[in-house]
């Protein structure tokens, strides 16, 4: 949907099985797999002009990565953060400091939500508007 918008759309996946159905099956302009021992180059060759629009339900190895990329005004709504569901993880410890002062520097626009949240007051809207768009993307929301 991102590429019918006119953007740009590079996904993460793990693996190889679903980094060729996220290529070839839903169509990103690219790919990289989180898994890789060349994962951060990869992800800088894959968004050379940087990211303005993240969608965050990882969190862990995989945002510690991205949020470098994040241009200024970036826009990063965050649905989930699978990485932390099981404990600390490798990335425990207090980071919020640091993490909160580049959010600051960069201006950054972070919302989370959940979509039940919008159901009574947007959902009919969304399926007017978003509907043939997925239909023509092969999605289906909700």
């Amino acid at each position: 949907m991102a590429r019918i918008a006119g953007a740009r759309a590079v996904g993460v996946a793990g693996g190889k099985d679903k980094c060729d159905y996220v290529r070839e099956e839903l169509g990103l302009d690219a790919v990289v797999d989180h898994r890789s021992p060349t994962f951060d180059t990869e992800r800088a060759t894959a968004c050379p002009d940087g990211i303005d629009v993240y969608y965050e339900y990882v969190g862990g190895h995989v945002w510690a990565a991205v949020f470098p990329l994040l241009n200024l005004y970036a826009r990063v709504p965050v649905c989930g953060l699978i990485a932390q569901y099981n404990g600390p993880g490798e990335y425990s410890g207090d980071k919020l400091p640091t993490l909160m002062s580049a959010i600051l520097r960069r201006s950054l626009l972070l919302r989370g939500f959940i979509k039940t949240e919008f159901l009574d007051t947007h959902y009919e809207a969304f399926q007017k508007e978003i509907g043939p768009l997925a239909i023509k993307a092969r999605c289906r929301f909700l």
